[in-house]
This record gives structure tokens, sequence and C-alpha cells, in this order.
């Protein structure tokens, strides 16, 4: 069987800490480490092998997310909890855990007393085989360099052991006092100096919420090119509720001093903005946490990212691919919530989750598609639709 990737956007662990007692940039390691880490690239997310009292494990990347430590894990090590924390994913959505402290050794570098928020909710960590995930609290007094086409992630203190050129920097931000998330200063059409932080949680490119939006507006850098409704981003803590979303065209935006013309994006209501793995796609990304710069070696100083578009977005629920948004020119082809049961006559009756959050996408070099419809009422039809 085929699986359908495309049109779902899962920007996964992005999580905010809400902590007003403790600090999660606490531990480190000795000073003068420089290690280089090979990584795992599926579907645009990251995963690394680390050190736990002497046994390997693999961790997700996450530089939208604080360290986690799985529940099972936790137990084996006897990591006493220290206080409870409330965080919130991508979606704006609440959950409150425990905190713990443990040592994780990158590389032959041990991390001591680490805070790590202690097991996740059942659901979407499950799709990797991981015991943990890598969060920017760990990285708060290093240089991360994320090599893509090496698959290579550096982490050290030096900055002399790095090649790094001052005509692709921008400025950095980390966050606040209490996790060291990575904010990229961004320019849209010479206009507006966008901060949004790197998730490297998050496959897409581009995550904006109405907030952004809004602000931007009044300056006239981008252009409203479709209206919609229905829900498809899939956050830690669950899928996001329904709400009216955006299509948006930007003719040009500017990171580190890459130029990126006619790039689309969705809107959500609420939510974490930010940048994702996309990116990574055009060049490598050294986050220096040090000293408050980012540096994007692109491949190619401007990149024209024009293209046709599905005019809906799948999404997923209770093992059932369905229409996540319609957008406005298929309001009359389709409805959110109804189930798409096949594609160009491939079953889609039954899916599972996890298949679609690693597999490769089955529309990616489709302009149309056949889609067999199930509407509420349990009727079939078939309905032809394009990328327009």
């Amino acid at each position: 069987m085929k699986y359908l990737l495309l049109l779902i956007a899962l920007s996964t662990t992005s999580l905010i800490c809400h902590s007003q007692r403790v600090s999660l940039n606490q531990g480190g390691a000795t000073s003068g480490y420089y290690e280089e880490l090979p990584y795992e690239d599926i579907n645009g997310r990251i995963f690394v092998n680390v050190t736990l009292n002497g046994a390997g494990h693999r961790f997700l990347f996450d530089t939208g997310a604080p360290c986690m430590i799985s529940e099972a894990l936790a137990n084996e090590l006897k990591a006493p909890e220290i206080y409870k924390d409330t965080v919130r994913d991508v979606n704006g959505e609440a959950s409150t855990t425990a905190v713990i402290k443990v040592d994780i050794t990158v590389g032959k570098t041990l991390f001591t007393g680490v805070p790590a928020l202690k097991g996740w909710p059942p659901g979407l960590m499950s799709c990797w085989p991981i015991d943990g995930v890598i969060g920017s609290n760990i990285l708060h007094n290093s240089i991360v360099r994320i090599d893509s086409k090496k698959h290579l992630i550096i982490i050290t203190d030096q900055k002399n052991k790095l090649d790094l050129k001052s005509a692709n920097s921008a400025k950095m931000a980390t966050g606040g006092k209490y996790q060291s998330s990575p904010v990229l200063h961004l320019m849209v059409k010479d206009k507006v100096d966008l901060s949004l932080e790197f998730d490297s949680g998050d496959n897409s490119f581009l995550r904006l919420t109405e907030n952004e939006t809004s602000q931007m507006e009044k300056f006239n850098v981008f252009e409203v090119v479709a209206k919609g409704y229905g829900a498809t981003t899939y956050g830690m803590l669950g899928l996001q509720k329904e709400e009216e979303k955006l299509r948006l065209k930007f003719p040009q935006i500017t990171i580190g001093k890459a130029s990126f013309e006619n790039m689309t994006t969705e809107t959500n209501k609420n939510g974490i903005p930010g940048v994702g793995t996309g990116l990574l796609k055009y060049g490598s990304l050294t986050l220096d946490f040090l000293h408050q710069k980012y540096y994007f070696d692109a491949d190619s100083t401007v990149n024209n990212l024009a293209e046709k578009l599905w005019p809906i977005s799948p999404g997923f629920a209770d093992n059932k691919l369905i229409i996540g948004i319609v957008w406005n020119k298929a309001t009359a082809k389709v409805l959110p919530g109804e189930q798409i049961v096949a594609i160009n006559d491939i079953d889609y009756s039954h899916v599972e989750f996890c298949d679609m959050i690693n597999r490769v996408p089955a529309l990616a070099s489709k302009q149309t598609a056949i889609f067999t419809i199930k509407d509420m009422d349990g009727n079939l039809r078939k309905v032809n639709i394009d990328k327009e």
C-alpha cells in the first residue's frame, strides 16, 4: 500500500515550558568540547544517538522543545522528580508534567544535571523508537551546526573550530531565561523584521499564526491566495481544533542572506509560529547560542518556491484519512471531515497514523488525482481534484 503525506502539516513536538520557579537552562559540560553527531533524517525529523548511564539510546533532536526522557528510561535511571511544569505544544494545547535531572553523554562529552521533562502523552511520539529528546535547553552554552548534506550535527563551545562566514549571519535570540529556544530574525520583503523560533521537530518550512499575519498585514508583504476551514496540524498533545485558515504567498523572505521568493504557507489561528527543517533543504544552519547569532549557508542565494497547490489539505482521525481543510476553490466539491476512501483507486479506507508520519508522500509527483469520498451519510462519490 502507498501512503499519503503530502498535504498533512505534522508539526510535531514543539513545546514551550511555563515554569515560574526553575529555569531549564541548567547543567552543562566542561568547556573545550567539540562533537560530531551523525544523524538520521526520517521525513524531515532528525534522530541522533546519545548515551545515558553507560547505555546507548536513540533520541529525537528537537530545538523547539526542552529535553525529554521517556517514562520507562526515567524510571530505569531512578531520576528523582524535582518539580512539576506546564507545557504547550505547537497548537497551544497545555499539559502538566514532571521535570527530572539527568546526565547525557553526547559523543564523548558529558552534560551533567540537565533538566528534562519526564515522559510524553501517548500518540505521536510512539511513532518513533526513541527514548527521549535532545532539546534546546541542553544547547544553551553551545554552537550547533546542522549540516544537511553530510547529515551531521556539530555541537561545540569553540567558535574557531567552525568555518563561519559572517556574511551569512543574522541576529538570533534564545527565547527567554527558562528555555533557550533559538529565535531567528528574518526579513519579509525588506519591510518586516520577523522573529521565529527554529523548530527542528517540525518538517515544514514556515509556520505562522494569525498574530503574526495581522501585524504584518499593514505592510503589504503577503497576498492571501485562498481561505479555508478545518484542522490538519498534529502537535504532541493532539490534533488542532477546526478553525478558519489562510493560505498566504510571500513575494520575498530573507533568511540569513538567502532570498526565498513566492513562498506559500498556511496559517493557524493560535499556537507557536516557527521555521522547520524544510529550511535545511536549501542549505546548512548554525545556531550560535553563545553569541546570539545564526548562520545560514545557502546552496543558492535566490530560491524561487513558486508552485501549484492542492485546493484541499487532508487530515487524520480515527485511523481514517479525511478532508482536513477545504480551500475556497474546492468548497463545491468536498467538505471538511469527509473521508478519503481512495486516491486514484489506491485504497486509503484504513490508514495508520505512524505510517502517515514516516512514509514518503504519495502525491509528491502528481498534478491531478481522483479522490473517492465518503460523505457523512456513508455515500460514495468520485471527485477529480487538480493542483492549482
